[in-house]
């Protein structure tokens, strides 16, 4: 009698935990879809810019596997393919292309060497293969890794938007949110280098008011430098200003500065981009 008890509590013990997890996971896809929703709508607003430098398509690199004692795997990536008659586009090719190579432990040059040159299917067909192979989470239950590369200003000055999603159980899944500007020769620019040196005092005082303005009720009111954000860059609605929050449950606050605030602070080669989208 005791025995069957036993047996009777050690099943009872596996089916609860399989019901667990199975709410967990459908949550968590939900959570999934809705911020995937919601990605499309940030990440494209209309560009500006009366001609394009080089023309891109968003492909979509989407894998997933299961294995025998941990449940579903998944890999979802989606990033520009560049093209142009009139420009050279490898430097920005190989800038993404090290950006979807950080999925794998920080080899960023996967991509760029001669036998996987640019192949990010078979990248993520041989992350999600060591996954369901090895079982890394062999007590977690799934794992769900997704990469948005996106062009959202595509003029004088090149800016991209990265934003990477990971979830490997636990209470947190992993979100950091990047933004990235290229010059004409798709060098990187720093977000003072589109700034007038001698405007920066008065630039910083504008961040200031903006994040008491838009900020205030989203991070502690002790945050130590309001003027010093992690960065800021163009985009075609006016000026995506991003900061640390003091803890991860603050997150990393966005706020968006029209670009009628901030014309007389930026170089005169980037004013032009709202005045030429103004006269559209």
């Amino acid at each position: 009698m005791i025995s069957r008890i036993k047996i009777f509590s050690k099943a009872l013990k596996h089916i609860t935990s399989g019901l667990l997890f199975l709410v967990g996971a459908v949550f968590f896809c939900i959570a999934c879809n809705l911020t995937e929703k919601k990605d499309k709508n940030e990440t494209n607003p209309p560009l500006a810019g009366t001609k394009p430098l080089f023309e891109f398509t968003d492909r979509i690199v989407n894998v997933s596997g299961i294995a025998k004692t941990t449940g579903e795997f998944s890999i979802y990536i989606s990033y520009p393919v560049f093209s142009s008659d009139s420009v050279d586009v490898t430097k920005l090719i190989e800038h993404v292309m090290k950006q979807i190579g950080d999925r794998d432990a920080g080899d960023f040059d996967y991509l760029l060497t001669k036998e996987n040159k640019y192949d990010v299917q078979a990248f993520a067909d041989g992350i999600l293969d060591s996954w369901v192979t090895f079982e890394e989470p062999a007590f977690i239950g799934s794992i769900y890794d997704s990469l948005f590369i996106k062009v959202v200003l595509n003029t004088d000055l090149i800016t991209l938007y990265k934003r990477h999603k990971g979830f490997w159980g636990g209470a947190h899944g992993d979100e950091s949110i990047e933004y990235t500007m290229f010059d004409r020769d798709f060098h990187i620019i720093k977000s003072y280098d589109i700034i007038l040196p001698n405007r920066r005092d008065r630039f910083k005082k504008l961040l200031e008011k903006e994040f008491n303005r838009q900020l205030k009720d989203d991070l502690r009111k002790g945050y130590p430098d309001k003027s010093n954000p992690v960065f800021f860059v163009l985009v075609p609605d006016g000026m995506i200003v991003q900061y640390m929050g003091e803890c991860y449950a603050d997150g990393n606050p966005l706020m968006l500065i029209k670009p009628e605030k901030f014309m007389d602070f930026i170089k005169p080669q980037y004013r032009k981009i709202y005045t030429q989208n103004a006269r559209k």
